[in-house]
């Protein structure tokens, strides 16, 4: 079973996705990347032939598709234009499913307006099926016209499988009274919105707060000395920052889907997240794994985070293992079925 991706970066989700159709479907990939903003690539995976899109013209990469025949052509998004070239002539010469990913919300921007105007000519000639994050991003490719059966469901997964290895029952013994942050210090990610709702708590009852990661506003919040601040970690040391949290919190003010809300639900957290970010309705329940709260909203950040604080433990815990059944709802394994049921 060949494959086709056209794609910009080799971020862990991509890759995940790609070993999971190699080691458990057979496939053979043949992936077609940019990689401007990460230099990595995963040379060591067997059955996974690259093709770098700077050495090749639009030309040569249709003419490389065509040679290889896919039975799917995967395309991650519509900005590219030598990518929307070829996948436009590759619907029609070869009459396979084209699939266009998306984690774009709607958003009734002038900018989306417009694309909309244009998909008659732009986006419905490259592709067959729009494959999307979750049902923000359904009401976009719904609004680009596309018919309900021709989208797909659960673009990104996050490492269910390595997240999912915390031990819960661990923090039975001693529940970790951690918020923990993880993501780009940056005004979009609502760190000033985090900061000062946790300045209001008067009794934090020994709780702390942590941010994991680096951006532009490092310089002005390590100056706080009420907050923990690391910088960006391997997963492997990731998990161990997990392993010590109570609670996820996720401030951000716009947050097209937020894949950090799944990771931190298979490792079986708490979660407070704003409604702007879309892995919220899949992955937060009010009152069931977390609490879901308007974005900007400093009070409701300030009480939903005070809840976490005065619940006991026996409730935090609860909290903990319906967040990892809500985590569940993706896997790499669903995310790759619902990928290759447009196969006839």
């Amino acid at each position: 079973m060949k494959l086709c991706f056209f794609s910009a970066n080799f971020v862990p989700h991509h890759e995940m996705l790609i070993r999971e159709l190699i080691e458990n479907n057979q496939a053979e990939i043949h992936s077609f990347y940019i990689s401007e903003n990460f230099t990595y690539v995963p040379d060591d995976i067997s059955n996974l032939f690259l093709y770098k899109k700077s050495e090749l013209s639009k030309m040569e990469i249709l003419r490389k598709v065509l040679q290889i025949n896919p039975l799917i052509l995967f395309v991650a998004g519509y900005n590219n234009k030598d990518f929307l070239w070829v996948s436009t002539r590759v619907k029609r010469l070869l009459n396979i499913p084209v699939i266009c990913g998306s984690d774009t919300q709607w958003r009734s921007t002038l900018k989306q307006r417009i694309r909309i105007l244009l998909a008659p000519i732009t986006i419905h000639p490259a592709f067959t099926h729009f494959k999307v994050a979750g049902i923000y991003q359904y009401e976009w490719a719904r609004k680009l016209g596309f018919k309900k059966e021709k989208i797909l469901f659960d673009m990104l997964s996050g490492d269910t499988k390595l997240f999912s290895s915390i031990d819960i029952e661990v923090k039975r013994k001693k529940y970790p009274k951690n918020f923990i942050f993880i993501g780009h210090f940056i005004e979009i990610k609502g760190i000033r919105f985090l900061l000062d709702a946790w300045a209001k708590i008067d009794d934090k009852k020994g709780w702390t707060l942590t941010l994991i990661g680096d951006g532009v506003l490092y310089d002005q919040i390590q100056k706080r000395d009420d907050i923990i601040i690391k910088c960006f970690m391997n997963q492997a040391l990731l998990i161990k920052e997990l392993e010590n949290a109570g609670c996820h919190i996720l401030s951000s003010t716009f947050e097209q889907w937020g894949l950090v809300i799944h990771e931190a639900t298979c490792a079986g957290l708490p979660i407070i997240c704003t409604n702007i970010c879309g892995a919220a309705p899949h992955f937060v329940i009010n009152g069931y794994n977390g609490y879901i709260i308007e974005s900007g909203n400093t009070n409701q950040l300030k009480i939903a985070m005070e809840k976490i604080i005065n619940s006991f433990e026996t409730e935090l815990i609860r909290m903990s293992y319906n967040s990892r059944k809500l985590s569940t709802r993706i896997t790499q394994e669903i995310s790759v079925a619902s990928l290759l049921s447009v196969i006839k």
